[in-house]
């Protein structure tokens, strides 16, 4: 996601509750959670989040055979 506004100081401290939660959920996610801002340039937030193939997880016995 970005945006060409007004950009901020990635490293001041922030009061901002929903980056704050953005961070927070993705990275309870087990992702990565990156921004990139620069005043009056604009934002750019980077989240990478892993999926997975939770039927490569599961063992034999715990796939519904039908019965």
């Amino acid at each position: 996601m970005s945006d060409d506004g007004i950009g901020f100081d990635v490293h001041a401290q922030s009061d901002s509750v929903g980056l704050i939660n953005m961070k927070e959920r993705v990275e309870l996610a087990g992702g990565d959670f990156k921004i990139f801002s620069k005043p009056l340039l604009g934002t750019d937030i980077k989240v990478e989040i892993p999926l997975r193939n939770s039927f490569s997880e599961l063992k034999s016995t715990d796939v519904y055979s039908g019965e």
